[in-house]
């Protein structure tokens, strides 16, 4: 494994990196990457990042990418699903069995039919305290110890076709599938099997279809689907899907990481989220830097404190590749990261310390006391529909809809509409005092008056 851990190859020609503030990302267009799409990434002992794609292994080093040959790391396909690092070297898993090279650089590929492996797309492996590897496949899970070979199929498993697997800091086998998750324990010189699944934990797991498993410094499990994420304890359930955390890129979730402070970084199919140690979920994509939303993997290097992150569109051509975020930026609110409505408001204004924005759909505000939505199905707003956002001289928020002109007052509008004169023709509005205000239609009309009793045109 020396032989690619520590040497280093460099282009002849110069690199140039597309960057911005705060991301820097490498593909074909700019760095000599292939037009691939990137599974998996992990960071060597020598600082350099060994990259899985559908078309082999790649070194990166900081400056220059370099494929690596057959005779450096065998494969028994170039497409590659996953790369494990241990002590004792790397695994790396592909569509046609799995390769181990040793810190000597010895190398040995394992096939089905040729070996006990059952399966031959390896789409995870680890290894115990006892030495044991443990391989997953779309045929179930394969245990090798030393010469001999166990397997574990739908008998155990909730189904043969496994997505991910772990080995947890107290030795529990933690297996994903496309039908539910695995927990087994070995006490008492014997295997106890935990199945859980979306009707056994009562919706605590969005869908069977678990796609990848992580497990946090605290024990907890971190569980990606299609349709979310949750996050086990050990004893109950915490389900996060872009409906209930603002913040959450997708529902799409293909890996996770935690850093040295305690973020979980989450790799979905709509960029980057984080969930820090107070309970924010923050949002990163294509809008904040990130060359390719929908990413494969994400890990965190100590050694410069940035995300290193790999995407796998498959029609992402060009734009696949690495991403890396040095951890400053713009600070964008979007949809996706706040909770608004949509990513089109009509209007903008203030009141108070908070930003207001009008849409079709209602308000949002944020501010230093947090967010809220208002619309006509929690508060007495007429309408939904924001025409214009203004504020009085008493700093009081006040709106034009179709139902007239309304204040915010007391957790509750005081609306100005038919009954005080007004049309809804108007479509411009703006507060004087906490009783008077001016509309138009923005046509050729002129202005109305209120001034707290009556109308003037």
């Amino acid at each position: 494994m020396k032989s690619f851990l520590t040497t280093a190859l460099f282009f002849a020609t110069s690199v140039l990196f597309a960057q911005s503030d705060c991301w820097t990302n490498l593909n074909t267009q700019n760095s000599g990457l292939p037009s691939s799409k990137f599974n998996s990434i992990v960071e060597l002992p020598s600082g350099e990042f060994l990259l899985g794609s559908d078309n082999g292994l790649i070194i990166y080093n900081g400056a220059t990418f370099r494929f690596l040959s057959t005779g450096e790391f065998p494969l028994g396909s170039k497409e590659v699903n996953t790369i494990s690092l241990k002590e004792e070297g790397v695994y790396v898993g592909t569509n046609h069995g799995y390769t181990f090279v040793d810190t000597l650089g010895q190398s040995a590929v394992y096939v089905q039919g040729l070996t006990g492996l059952e399966g031959d797309t390896v789409v995870a492996i680890e290894t115990d305290t006892l030495g044991r590897v443990w391989i997953g496949t779309e045929s179930g899970v394969s245990i090798k110890t030393g010469l001999n070979w166990a397997q574990w199929d739908n008998s155990v498993l909730p189904s043969n076709k496994v997505n991910d697997l772990i080995v947890t800091n107290s030795g529990s086998i933690v297996v994903a599938t496309n039908a539910g998750l695995l927990i087994s324990s070995f006490t008492n010189g014997s295997w106890t099997h935990t199945t859980y699944t979306k009707q056994s934990t009562s919706n605590g797991i969005p869908n069977d279809n678990i796609t990848t498993v992580y497990e946090d410094a605290s024990g907890n499990l971190w569980l990606g689907t299609q349709f979310g994420i949750s996050m086990f304890d050990g004893s109950s359930w915490s389900k996060y899907t872009v409906a209930n955390t603002i913040g959450l890129a997708s529902n799409d979730i293909r890996g996770f990481h935690q850093d040295v402070n305690g973020n979980i970084h989450v790799a979905t199919a709509f960029g980057l989220s984080t969930f820090d140690g107070a309970g924010n979920v923050s949002h990163l994509y294509s809008m904040n830097g990130l060359g390719e939303n929908i990413l494969s993997d994400v890990i965190y290097s100590s050694s410069d404190s940035s995300l290193y992150m790999v995407s796998n569109n498959p029609a992402g051509g060009n734009n696949n590749g690495l991403h890396i975020h040095n951890g400053s930026g713009f600070e964008n609110y979007e949809r996706e990261n706040t909770g608004m409505p949509t990513n089109q408001p009509l209007h903008l204004g203030i009141s108070g310390s908070s930003v207001v924005s009008g849409y079709a759909d209602g308000l949002y505000l944020r501010g230093p006391s947090g967010i809220a939505q208002l619309t006509s199905s929690n508060t007495n707003l007429p309408h939904n529909s924001i025409r214009d956002i203004s504020q009085d001289d008493q700093g009081n928020l006040w709106v034009l809809t179709s139902g007239g002109m309304s204040m915010w007052n007391n957790g509750a509008w005081q609306t100005y509409g038919s009954s005080a004169g007004l049309s809804a023709s108007y479509f411009l509005g703006e507060a004087l005092t906490d009783t008077s205000f001016i509309v138009s239609n923005a046509f050729s009309t002129g202005v109305v008056y209120f001034d707290g009793s009556a109308v003037t045109s």
